[in-house]
């Protein structure tokens, strides 16, 4: 459903996931991505804040502020 809204209407599907990943892959020295490196590489699940702070930085960036 989510992706056919996507296509359908050109909004921005994002997963908490997928957010996470593409933080990581944008912003590889950023003190987030270490921090969030600690607990993935321990295989432990991200803390709710840390997954919040790399959602919040994808909804600003240049793919979700001009597709909606």
């Amino acid at each position: 459903m989510a992706r056919r809204l996507e296509r359908d209407h050109g909004i921005v599907c994002l997963s908490a996931g997928e957010a996470v990943r593409q933080f990581v892959t944008e912003f590889p020295n950023s003190s987030l991505t270490k921090e969030m490196e600690t607990h993935l590489k321990a295989g432990v699940t991200l803390p709710d804040a840390l997954v919040v702070q790399a959602l919040e930085a994808i909804m600003l960036s240049q793919r979700c502020q001009t597709r909606g």
